[in-house]
């Protein structure tokens, strides 16, 4: 980190608050479609529960 330039410091740290961004807007729109949809189907996706999972895969 010393022997960065500050210009190279900053655009890392843009780019990580960035994808930070982005990550949380995905987070939300999962969240909101998991309280609008209660439901096993999500657009398209399944989802499985932790025991369901173990069984599916024999463990």
């Amino acid at each position: 980190m010393y022997d960065m330039p500050l210009s190279t410091l900053l655009k890392q740290t843009l780019e990580e608050r960035i994808e930070d961004e982005l990550d949380l807007e995905a987070i939300k729109a999962y969240e909101e479609s998991l309280q609008n949809d209660n439901n096993d189907e999500l657009d398209g996706v399944t989802v499985y529960g932790h025991d369901e999972m173990k069984k599916m895969l024999d463990l």
